[in-house]
């Protein structure tokens, strides 16, 4: 089965610097993507490319196998929600909702969108105009307008990112229910590892303008394919190793490393990838409480590393590296 969007080989280039360098990546039905990477590495650009509000420079964006590369954005069956939701100020909710329904009767029109609202519990909002809204409900209304034409896929932005803490879980957990009811492929563009990671069936880790890993979250985030990768989805300190006969040798303890050569290396470590209890003597130069344990600043050696433990440490304390929290890079 073709994928619902398959963006093959894009290239979009502002004068010498590729912004977006010959990414592939494929979105299918009742899926969603999360698309992350620091701002600055065009991941809004290839979202702007797949709807056709940014042209492509080189490759061809498919939907359903067929090339969409040069149709306008209207003929592309793709939803659309921004940053900044872009709703119309000066038409009410049930306006804003229906805008793109011309093709229905007013009776059909307004059944549907009474339908939307009701799934994100805004019927009572519909005479309302978008400055009347809070930055939720704004949002709730800019992710049915998308939904509105039952588009092969959906695009968000950043969607949450205006949001404070407590409200951006909430709608963020409305949305995703909406979206996985409605059976398109979704793509969301954020710069939120923990984002990521809730909403993601699929994660395409980007940087520079290239896709460094795709796969799970889980993969993405126990076998990183690079360091770059790794720190993309959280804290990694990165420590030296030298592999001999399968095993990785570091200031903290063996490490197997069944399969690779003999050499140099590099092992990255998750926060609580350093264990206390038994192995090597660690001396605690810091240690701050962080709500849910303690951050401490460990020094065997030469080497010194951030990690999280869940008792106050002392002067010194013991660890050993768990190996599932510690991926080594030859």
């Amino acid at each position: 089965m073709s994928a619902a969007i398959e963006v093959v080989d894009a290239l979009r280039l502002y004068g010498s610097k590729a912004a977006v360098d010959g990414v592939s990546l494929s979105l299918q039905a009742g899926r969603i993507t999360c698309l992350l990477g620091p701002s600055g590495c065009g991941k809004s650009t290839l979202l702007r490319m797949i709807a056709g509000l940014e042209p492509l420079d080189g490759g061809r964006v498919l939907s359903e196998g067929e090339d969409i590369s040069t149709l306008p954005p209207e003929r592309r069956d793709i939803g659309l929600v921004f940053q900044d939701y872009a709703l119309f100020p000066h038409l009410r909710i049930e306006d804003n909702v229906g805008f793109g329904l011309a093709h229905l009767t007013s009776a059909e029109r307004r059944e549907r969108v009474a339908d939307l609202l009701s799934t994100v519990r805004l019927a009572d909002r519909a005479r309302s105009f978008p400055g009347e809204l809070s930055g939720g409900e704004q949002q709730r209304v800019a992710l049915v307008r998308a939904l509105a034409r039952a588009p092969r896929a959906v695009l968000l932005d950043e969607p949450f990112s205006g949001l404070d803490g407590h409200l951006q879980a909430e709608v963020r957990a409305a949305a995703l229910a909406i979206l996985k009811q409605s059976g398109a492929a979704v793509l969301i563009v954020t710069h939120d590892a923990g984002e990521a990671m809730q909403m993601a069936d699929d994660l395409a880790l980007m940087a520079q303008g290239r896709i460094l890993q795709r796969g799970s979250p889980e993969a993405c985030y126990r076998t990183p394919v690079s360091i770059a990768a790794a720190r993309l989805l959280g804290e990694a300190e990165v420590i030296a190793a030298r592999i001999s006969g399968g095993v990785a040798h570091t200031v903290f303890g063996p490490l197997p490393a069944d399969g690779l050569a003999d050499g140099e290396a590099e092992v990255m470590l998750r926060p609580t990838a350093l264990v206390p209890g038994s192995g090597v003597q660690a001396s605690v130069s810091e240690a701050r409480f962080v709500g849910q344990g303690w951050i401490a600043d460990l020094t065997s050696g030469n080497t010194r590393v951030q990690v999280r433990l869940q008792e106050r440490p002392g002067e010194v304390v013991n660890v050993s590296i768990d190996p599932g929290q510690a991926h080594i890079f030859a």
